[in-house]
């Protein structure tokens, strides 16, 4: 994405765009793996040596209340986020700790036939990729 379209999507959700955010929404757009802080903090710090671990902390709780990336509890330790805001299921791969998307064959609730607005599953078990021996998880392609 171009930082025109990057400005215009912060823009979209009613966020002012710095040059902070702008770098932090790209990450997060450019990096479907459900990042923590540490890890958006850690690949931008060589880019941006002024950026603050309080600063992406900010930025990402402002991002999460305007609803222009969730923020995903799958354990008690860390905090993934999701730059994808539309309804669809998480896997956390027991093995590796990798956390991939999944699309549920169930999206619809069981009473109004409805897609619910905060569609959130969490499922736990050994991935494909860890089954077959694989050193790593890799995020499979999400149709």
């Amino acid at each position: 994405m171009t930082i025109q379209e990057i400005h215009h999507h912060l823009e979209s959700y009613k966020i002012n765009p710095s040059f902070q955010r702008a770098a932090i929404m790209h990450y997060m757009l450019e990096h479907l793996n459900h990042p923590t802080v540490d890890q958006i903090y850690a690949d931008l710090l060589p880019t941006i040596p002024t950026l603050s671990k309080a600063t992406v902390y900010n930025t990402l709780r402002l991002f999460v209340d305007k609803k222009a990336v969730r923020a995903i509890f799958i354990d008690e330790k860390n905090v993934r986020y999701d730059a994808q805001t539309h309804p669809h299921a998480h896997f956390k791969c027991k093995r590796c700790g990798s956390i991939l998307k999944f699309r549920s064959k169930n999206r619809k609730s069981r009473n109004s036939g409805e897609v619910p607005n905060s569609f959130l599953s969490i499922h736990r078990s050994i991935s494909l990729e860890c089954a077959k021996n694989v050193r790593s998880c890799r995020l499979l392609p999400y149709n």
